[in-house]
């Protein structure tokens, strides 16, 4: 393998940016996003007090809607129907909680991509890169675009239907909820009672799908980087092989860098793979 190489004239932070920014507006919205050494105190506090939001968000959803499955005096097939909306809600808040008890090693996760791309040395292993974090950022972008869109047309469309009850001698029209409050609980047929839970509700869809596809784009964007990884010392091994004997200069150093390289990836490999493992499951 040659040991040449091409000075490369670009934002190495930028271009690890790239792959991880779609990643970042997920989860800083929710304060799920990791702290870092450079993260300033502000910042912090920041998250701290957008979680503790989200969490009261998540409670004042949940629980009415517990309720009103558990005491609400309906048919069995009505409960049933009614379980798949919560149970939706109660999965996304576990991925919520996991991906903040996480948050530290999704950090070393993340410092490990930002290093391999501070030590790239050669234009052609960039481009290598760069086609990796292309493709994770593609996939992360379509699974956003999928889950946000159904869980907010799901809303919409819910909020949009209107039904006529009867209050005492009145008569009024309210928007139906995307998930059901336990009447006994909140009455929702007050105005502006009926419009301060819809938009919570709206909140409360957008916190659960952001952490559920904050958890499905970090995992793929890191298994797209340590493919990326694999193919750079792929390309490495190949240029060292096809390289005649009187080419090779120094080739038990670069048989050095090579090894080196790949234990590296596979250290990266097994870093995210044990942190993802519970992720597979949510």
């Amino acid at each position: 393998m040659t040991n040449k190489t091409v000075a490369i004239k670009i934002d190495f932070d930028g271009r690890s940016d790239y792959s991880l920014q779609l990643n970042r507006w997920f989860l800083k919205p929710i304060g799920a996003w990791p702290s870092f050494p450079s993260t300033s105190r502000l910042e912090r506090i920041m998250s701290f007090v957008l979680i503790v939001i989200c969490y009261i968000i998540l409670i004042c959803t949940i629980i009415p809607c517990l309720l009103h499955i558990i005491l609400e005096n309906e048919s069995f097939r009505i409960k049933l129907r009614l379980i798949g909306p919560v149970s939706y809600l109660c999965v996304g808040s576990i991925n919520y909680t996991t991906l903040l008890l996480r948050g530290k090693d999704i950090r070393h996760c993340v410092e490990h991509m930002q290093t391999d791309w501070r030590t790239v040395k050669r234009e052609k292993d960039q481009q290598v890169m760069l086609k990796s974090a292309k493709f994770g950022r593609y996939v992360t972008a379509s699974t956003a675009a999928f889950m946000q869109g159904g869980v907010f047309c799901y809303c919409f469309m819910t909020a949009l239907s209107t039904e006529v009850v009867q209050v005492g001698n009145e008569t009024r029209i309210v928007h139906q909820l995307p998930y059901v409050i336990y009447k006994e609980l909140i009455d929702i047929n007050e105005s502006p009672t009926n419009e301060i839970i819809l938009f919570m509700q709206f909140l409360t869809g957008f916190i659960v799908s952001s952490s559920t596809l904050g958890i499905l784009s970090i995992t793929v964007v890191l298994i797209a980087h340590a493919c990326g990884q694999l193919n750079v010392v792929m390309t490495w091994i190949t240029e060292f092989v096809n390289e005649s004997r009187k080419e090779k200069i120094a080739p038990f150093e670069n048989i050095g860098i090579i090894v080196e390289r790949h234990l590296r990836t596979l250290r990266y490999s097994v870093l995210y793979r044990s942190y993802m493992f519970l992720f597979v499951f949510l």
